[in-house]
């Protein structure tokens, strides 16, 4: 049972890049593709954390970890990323997508500042639209019939989990209209061939899913 359970969910083999993947949840996610064989590269902007988990990852293996340390908060970044990826990887495939990089800042509504809001809606937002699109000809490369590549974007709690009720609001109505926007994006920019899935609370599902399916994207919720 074991043994058929791993044929028909396993990813040993598969190449995953996780970005933010030095700390938290990242390191996390990670982690957890190591342990089930997968080579992965984590990338963060602070290189010396990013080398040591994957040191750790490695060690602990069955997969194997390396580094790819990046400031992914400008398309350069995004594009010099996707570049070091393109370098290493002897298979040029990328199996497994998950963008994870984020940022969060709290302010009442009219206090809010606008430097801030770039800095949230540009590494939130638009990295993970500019990840895809950057690694999109590795992810077509990975993509076979009935074995899509994938694309995992991480939300965050923060949109509804906020000290004030207020902003709780403010930041998941942000949050959905912005990740509509990449979601829509996504249909276009994945096909043919790979799936894309969102972690996010339930409360925070997003109708942009029935616009994937629309236009003939592969859209896994979970």
């Amino acid at each position: 049972m074991a043994s058929s359970l791993q044929k028909l969910f396993g990813i040993a083999g598969r190449v995953a890049v996780v970005t933010g993947g030095g700390r938290g949840l990242g390191l996390h996610i990670a982690k957890t593709l190591v342990e089930n064989g997968a080579t992965v590269y984590i990338s963060s902007r602070s290189a010396e954390t990013c080398k040591r988990a994957a040191e750790r990852l490695s060690e602990a293996g069955p997969g194997v970890c390396r580094a790819l340390p990046e400031d992914l908060s400008s398309e350069d970044g995004c594009k010099r990323l996707a570049a070091q990826f393109a370098e290493v990887e002897s298979s040029g495939k990328l199996d497994i997508l998950v963008n994870n990089s984020g940022v969060a800042w709290g302010a009442p509504f009219d206090e809010f500042p606008e430097k801030q809001w770039d800095k949230v809606m540009g590494l939130n937002v638009k990295t993970p639209f500019l990840m895809i699109r950057a690694l999109r000809p590795m992810l077509e490369r990975a993509a076979a019939k009935g074995s899509p590549s994938r694309v995992i974007n991480i939300g965050s709690v923060t949109g509804v989990c906020h000290a004030s009720q207020q902003s709780a609001v403010e930041q998941s109505v942000g949050c959905k209209s912005a990740r509509a926007v990449v979601r829509a994006r996504e249909a276009d920019l994945l096909l043919p061939g790979c799936a894309t899935v969102d972690f996010m609370p339930a409360h925070c599902g997003l109708r942009v899913h029935d616009f994937a399916r629309t236009h003939g994207a592969r859209h896994r919720s979970r």
